[in-house]
């Protein structure tokens, strides 16, 4: 494997760069609903949360916090995603749109507290994510006069955005054994606006004068 790495870098290397850009240009604003919960979580690729000791504890196993080997601070950064998408000749196959959207990648902050002076193995924490933080904007001004449509004017407007607070604790029982519980609330917040302005002329049929 190593022989055919080395013979052969030019190709891997621009295979993983198409690779890579094909999946950032399909890349939309609602593909980000999976991203795992906590930094060591996203650094390992899943495979921490079986054995979670820090504040992501919370979300993947409470029973980790047992093994938590001192107070600590955890944070996953956030990163932004901006996306204009033009449909063009839509309308009676000659106005076009944009729609213009935003989007959040999950960031989490969470903290683990150690409670040993209360109880030997006994830690607590608390964690704050932001799972999505989504917007979206439309502002179109379309002419359709062989349709009648003098003028529309269509604004639409909409933002969503989910917080989870959670906490809980964990105690060591055993060298290999601990048990943990946690509690949390999640608040959805979904804001949509409409706006449509039409300006039509009309042409009156059967009408009788007397």
């Amino acid at each position: 494997m190593s022989t055919f790495i080395k013979r052969r870098p030019l190709q891997i290397s621009v295979a993983l760069t198409v690779c890579a850009l094909s999946a950032a240009a399909i890349a939309g604003p609602y593909n980000y609903s999976d991203v795992l919960i906590g930094d060591r979580a996203m650094g390992m690729g899943g495979a921490f949360s079986g054995v979670a000791d820090d504040s992501s504890a919370l979300y993947y196993n409470p029973a980790g916090l047992g093994f938590a080997t001192s107070s600590n601070l955890s944070a996953a950064v956030n990163a932004f995603q901006y996306t204009r998408r033009n449909y063009q000749k839509v309308f009676a196959g000659k106005e076009s749109f944009f729609e213009d959207s935003q989007d959040v990648i999950p960031s989490f902050t969470g903290g683990v507290i150690d409670l040993g002076k209360f109880a030997d193995g006994l830690h607590g924490a608390f964690t704050l994510q932001n799972l999505s933080q989504q917007s979206a904007n439309q502002n179109d001004f379309i002419r359709l006069p062989e349709l009648g449509v003098e003028f529309l004017h269509r604004a639409e407007k909409s933002q969503t955005s989910e917080l989870v607070f959670s906490v809980g604790a964990g105690k060591r029982i055993l060298s290999n054994l601990s048990v943990g519980m946690s509690i949390g609330g999640r608040q959805l917040t979904v804001d949509q606006q409409q706006f449509q302005d039409v300006t039509q002329k009309v042409t009156p049929k059967n009408v009788k004068i007397i």
